[in-house]
């Protein structure tokens, strides 16, 4: 049977948010060896790379086995946890002398 074009889409989504989380992931393993941490540092850094990649990879393998609300429920989880982010980085962010009132 073949997909449908929107299930394509957000399926192509899921693989972006992979290889999004692949590429911080492996930029903080990077910069865990090239400071010349110890190995118990770099072993967790590569743990911290593994929980990473859960979410997103989640989501897509989710979407592949036919379970659109588990991944819907994931992308919600995921876009409220950078909203939340970029609200606490406005807020505690005043290099600029702007008042953020909430």
């Amino acid at each position: 049977m073949k997909k449908p074009t929107a299930v394509k889409i957000v399926e192509a989504l899921g693989w972006v948010y992979v290889a999004l989380a692949a590429l911080a992931g492996l930029r903080m393993v990077y910069d865990v060896v090239r400071l010349g941490c110890g190995a118990s540092a770099v072993v967790k850094s590569v743990f911290y790379l593994l929980v990473l990649l859960a979410l997103p990879l989640g989501m897509v393998l989710s979407l592949r086995n036919g379970r659109r609300v588990w991944f819907l429920c994931s992308h919600w989880v995921a876009v409220g946890l950078f909203l939340c982010i970029a609200i606490f980085i406005a807020v505690t962010n005043n290099d600029a002398g702007v008042s953020v009132d909430i």
